[in-house]
């Protein structure tokens, strides 16, 4: 009985394929005969950002950052459901504390985006979305 990587080859139809992450590019090898090394690489500009953020002091998720990928420059606005702006920024590295413009804390709930920027390749970038605010 074989062991090792060649008795796995034979149990499986499909192709195992181990996943390694290195910065902004998806490293893959196809465990066959003659492995090969696939480097997929995030080439698009974006704001990589998570859903939601909890600012209460305890130095776990107290802001909400956008994280820009191949952006040359970015500008982020957060508002509420009546559109009323809370947050403003024109750098790279934005980052909303949960407090809005007049420096007061904004109320646990929902609050939405509108992250625009010029990516390294000269085009123009536009994300929408949301983020909710736990206090």
């Amino acid at each position: 009985m074989e062991s090792g990587i060649g008795q796995y080859k034979k149990m499986w139809l499909c192709l195992l394929i181990l996943l390694l992450f290195s910065g902004n590019c998806l490293l893959a090898q196809k465990a066959d005969a003659t492995p090969e090394v696939i480097a997929l690489c995030n080439t698009d500009s974006s704001a990589v950002k998570g859903t939601g953020f909890t600012p209460n002091g305890d130095g776990t998720d107290d802001v909400f950052s956008f994280k820009p990928v191949n952006m040359a420059s970015m500008k982020v606005l957060i508002f509420d459901k009546d559109r009323n702006i809370l947050y403003k920024s024109d750098k790279l590295d934005a980052k909303w504390d949960g407090y809005d413009l007049k420096k007061q804390k904004a109320k646990a709930g929902i609050y939405y985006f509108i992250q625009t920027g010029l990516g390294l390749d000269g085009k123009t970038y536009e994300q929408k979305g949301c983020i909710k605010l736990t206090r």
